[in-house]
């Protein structure tokens, strides 16, 4: 796999902008009494090394680490811009943390060196999850938890879609084509599943863990007037600027990889712009039902966190 391909063709920093690097908002997908109780479940309090398997700039591990007092924590990730960004901000958090430039398919650590290792929206990126997952069992200790947080995103363009009963049927349908479409591009090029989360059980029985647990995330990011819970009124920004930049929601890319993927779907040009045109004016009358107080949802999203046992 090319360096390029774990971002879906995306520079540094158009991934950013598709994965919402910035800021806060990634560590808003989670709620504290939720992690906490799944640490609970999980028994790793006593966990003394965990690695973070594509961390980007730090958020996941993070946030797991102020669950786990007595952990020093490690992240790698293939592209080197992000390193210094999350060493600065787990420094800031006052947690030991040691990041590096790696691959997730060639982890650079001895067997059994791990007590956790886990990742989050990695293996939707890989052309290979179950050979990831693999060499995550690799590094985890005998006995030790291996953790993977994935979605199912063709499900939730489909929820977002569906929040809007205002919209004929055949601009839901459009919708759906489109991403339908591009998750099928981003598989027949080897970058990728949108919704492998579907998949992490079998994924992870295959890998030899054991003791396998499903759960979904319950966090939710309700909006409705005046748009000012501090989940939904994230998701609301990010809205704004995606669309600022020609983006759509769901896939956050540029336009121009959105077509690449569609093609390598088997799409054709012609239908490739009628659909991006169908879904970007329902991104924009979304925009302009908040901008007019008349944009109500729930905020669900169908996120998987699948966890297994290196067996002792």
């Amino acid at each position: 796999m090319s360096e390029e391909s774990h971002r879906s063709g995306l520079s540094p920093d158009e991934y950013r902008k598709l994965t919402g690097f910035e800021g806060d908002w990634r560590d808003s997908w989670w709620a504290d009494d939720f992690l906490e109780l799944m640490v609970q479940r999980w028994k790793i309090r006593p966990a003394r090394a965990v690695l973070d398997v594509g961390c980007g700039v730090g958020h996941w591990g993070q946030r797991l680490m102020g669950l786990l007092p007595d952990a020093t924590l490690a992240g790698i990730d293939a592209e080197e811009t992000w390193m210094q960004e999350a060493r600065e901000r787990a420094l800031r958090l006052g947690l030991q943390a040691d990041y590096q430039v790696a691959r997730a398919e060639s982890l650079p650590f001895a067997d059994e060196r791990f007590d956790v290792v886990t990742c989050q929206t990695v293996l939707m990126h890989v052309d290979d999850p179950l050979a990831v997952l693999r060499e995550m069992v690799r590094v985890t200790r005998p006995g030790g938890l291996v953790i993977a947080a994935e979605p199912n995103n063709l499900a939730n363009v489909a929820a977002r879609a569906m929040a809007h009963p205002e919209q004929p049927w055949s601009v839901i349908r459009d919708q759906l084509e489109l991403h339908h479409t591009l998750g099928r591009g981003k598989l027949a090029v080897g970058e990728g599943d949108q919704s492998v989360g579907e998949k992490l059980p079998m994924h992870f029985e295959s890998a030899g863990l054991e003791r396998i647990h499903i759960a979904l995330n319950p966090q939710t990011a309700p909006a409705q007037p005046p748009y000012d819970r501090p989940r939904g009124a994230m998701d609301v920004k990010m809205l704004r600027e995606w669309t600022a930049d020609g983006r759509l929601m769901e896939m956050g890319a540029t336009v121009d990889n959105s077509r690449r993927l569609f093609l390598a779907g088997g799409g054709t040009p012609e239908r490739f712009e009628e659909l991006f045109a169908v879904a970007f004016a329902a991104q924009q009358a979304l925009l302009a039902a908040i901008d007019d107080g008349l944009y109500v949802t729930g905020g669900g999203h169908l996120h998987y966190l699948v966890s297994g046992y290196r067996p002792a």
